[in-house]
């Protein structure tokens, strides 16, 4: 059994009022049903809140609540494959057309060098899914399919010291006419991140990452 939890402050510096704090939690139980297969199965929730909302101190202003599935499967010294689903409610207490109901699966694949130098570690994998809106007649432009990919490696420069980076993609295409704009919405995301982790022991560890 797991639990994590986290805060996530970001404060924008020229536009204070667009800073937001996100609370995040998880509970979930992993399993192994031989060496070679591992299955685990969460719960988890989270709150986002906008410092210039008009919603109260105390209220969020996008909560999500749901669950996820995954199996993983090692083939071999060198290779894993990966098979999630997940599924979550995405709520907007102060405006309720937005709200979602999200659905997601993927699959994903890693390797790993164990003879070369540096034991490089590779892994990829793809997703896709829907975002069905829970009031049809106003917020149709608020559903959407989405789809991507994920791609990334690590490098250990030590017995310290590891490097690593990903790559991710996502194609967003919404169901209706935006009413403001008279057209239909539609969202290419690319997010790039590369970090490097320092083992100062074998609890505890630091990891600067730029995105």
């Amino acid at each position: 059994m797991f639990v994590t939890g986290a805060l996530d402050p970001r404060l924008a510096l020229n536009e204070a009022a667009f800073s937001t704090t996100r609370a995040a939690g998880e509970v979930g139980i992993n399993w192994r049903r031989d060496p070679k297969n591992q299955f685990r199965t969460s719960i988890d929730g989270s709150t986002v809140k906008i410092r210039g909302a008009t919603s109260s101190v105390l209220r969020s202003d996008r909560e999500v609540a749901g669950g996820s599935v995954q199996w993983q499967h090692t083939m071999d010294q060198a290779n894993q494959f990966t098979l999630f689903g997940q599924g979550a409610i995405v709520r907007y207490p102060d405006q309720d057309v937005r709200n979602v109901n999200r659905y997601t699966g993927g699959a994903g694949w890693g390797h790993a060098f164990v003879n070369s130098p540096y034991r490089p570690v590779i892994f990829l994998s793809g997703f896709g899914g829907v975002e069905d809106e829970t009031d049809e007649t106003r917020g149709r432009h608020f559903g959407r399919t989405f789809w991507g990919g994920r791609a990334g490696g690590q490098l250990t420069l030590g017995p310290s010291g590891t490097v690593y980076g990903t790559v991710t993609y996502e194609r967003s295409d919404y169901d209706g006419t935006d009413p403001t704009f008279l057209r239909k919405r539609n969202d290419d995301f690319i997010d790039v991140s590369i970090g490097y982790r320092h083992q100062l022991d074998s609890n505890w560890s630091v990891s600067p990452t730029f995105v």
